[in-house]
């Protein structure tokens, strides 16, 4: 029997390396999503004291 080759391998982890830095990708995004969104709202309700997730009361 031959041995199998194992230059699949990192083939493999290459694209879950690539899986893993969008996925990190899309939580950084959606946390500037509700970072810029409550400051929006802050705003709006004259409480803007420069901490994006204080909650609006």
């Amino acid at each position: 029997m031959e041995k199998m080759k194992t230059a699949n391998r990192s083939g493999e982890m290459t694209v879950y390396t690539v899986l893993m830095i969008v996925a990190a990708l899309v939580l950084v995004a959606g946390v500037g999503v509700v970072w810029t969104a409550n400051l929006a709202q802050l705003d709006a309700a004259g409480q803007n004291d420069g901490m994006p997730f204080t909650v609006v009361r």
